[in-house]
């Protein structure tokens, strides 16, 4: 969700236009349910164009592939002993 009515609460480039009642009413719409479920609060600042479009090379998706292939070859052989093949299948006596 944003941070206020108009947006820019907390924008860097543009003033936040809101005051702190409208900030106030606009964050009591959220239910007070949905919010008891989430314990995770993110500040994601606008991305400028420049940066989206930035065309500084990246890595090829065969590249990454290989990485990802690699990485799931040590686990496997990190987690066999114990007859499971990914984190998802570990136990709290696995973690030690």
């Amino acid at each position: 969700m944003r941070a206020c009515p108009c947006g820019f609460f907390g924008d860097n480039s543009r003033e936040c236009s809101c005051s702190v009642g409208d900030i106030k009413r606009y964050r009591q719409k959220i239910s007070g349910a949905l919010l008891d479920r989430m314990n995770i609060n993110v500040h994601v600042p606008r991305l400028e164009y420049s940066d989206i479009t930035n065309s500084a090379p990246t890595e090829s998706s065969l590249a990454i592939g290989q990485k990802f292939a690699a990485a799931r070859e040590i686990q496997y052989a990190r987690l066999s002993k114990y007859n499971i093949f990914c984190n998802a299948h570990m136990g709290h006596k696995h973690i030690k």
